[in-house]
């Protein structure tokens, strides 16, 4: 079986978020994937593209994610591409790219969901993923609306002399 020859359940077993798994389990995940070969500079999906009803799980290599902020994330080995899309079939809002060349394990909606009712391991996996990824959201949002992001002017009655009125308090400190 090529499968075999390619992909081990103990190298995904060795990231972060599969060392919770059993090797029986990541090789139910192994048995239901598709493995593609992407070389470095190929786009896995680009964001507006209609989601493609797979999630992604990168084997080997990086990968960018590149979000509509304009931040670019640099993610390898054990880290899922498309996870919001598999919740809600969305379309995509980033751009993957690989990086390097690298190789994805393609897991179909269906047989995944499957699995997941099958094994309330990999549900939870999930659903940590998910959670985590809300929290680094909502960090980022908070830093961006919160108290530092207000004129100078709206607190200060008299600003500091090294600052323009319409500077915000985090322009303020640096």
């Amino acid at each position: 079986d090529v499968l075999e020859h390619v992909v081990n359940p103990e190298q995904l077993i060795a990231t972060d978020n599969f060392s919770g798994l059993s090797t029986q389990l990541v090789q139910s995940l192994l048995e239901i994937s598709e493995v593609q070969h992407v070389h470095a500079g190929s786009h896995i999906f680009e964001s507006g593209d209609t989601y493609l009803h797979k999630l992604f799980i990168i084997y080997q290599g990086e990968i960018e994610r590149h979000e509509s902020s304009g931040r670019i994330k640099t993610v390898d080995s054990g880290e899922f591409l498309g996870l919001s899309n598999y919740l809600d079939g969305d379309n995509y809002n980033v751009t993957c790219i690989a990086r390097t060349d690298a190789i994805l394990l393609c897991l179909p909606e269906e047989p995944l969901q499957k699995l997941e009712l099958a094994h309330p391991a990999l549900a939870n996996l999930i659903n940590h993923l998910i959670a985590q990824r809300i929290r680094q959201r909502s960090t980022v949002t908070q830093a961006v609306s919160g108290p530092l992001t207000r004129k100078v002017k709206d607190v200060m009655r008299t600003p500091i002399s090294t600052c323009s009125k319409n500077m915000t308090l985090a322009e303020a400190f640096q």
